[in-house]
């Protein structure tokens, strides 16, 4: 029982760390294309 609670919280802390990265790409991709539209000007 207890390395079944265990797994379930390192899944829900990797699915976090994921969210988490995948949130920093796009607010990444989100600066770099705010650059190209401001270079454009």
């Amino acid at each position: 029982m207890f390395s079944a609670i265990v797994a379930s919280e390192r899944l829900a802390l990797i699915r976090q760390q994921r969210a988490e990265a995948a949130k920093k790409r796009e607010e990444e991709k989100a600066a770099k294309e705010q650059k190209k539209v401001e270079a454009r000007k």
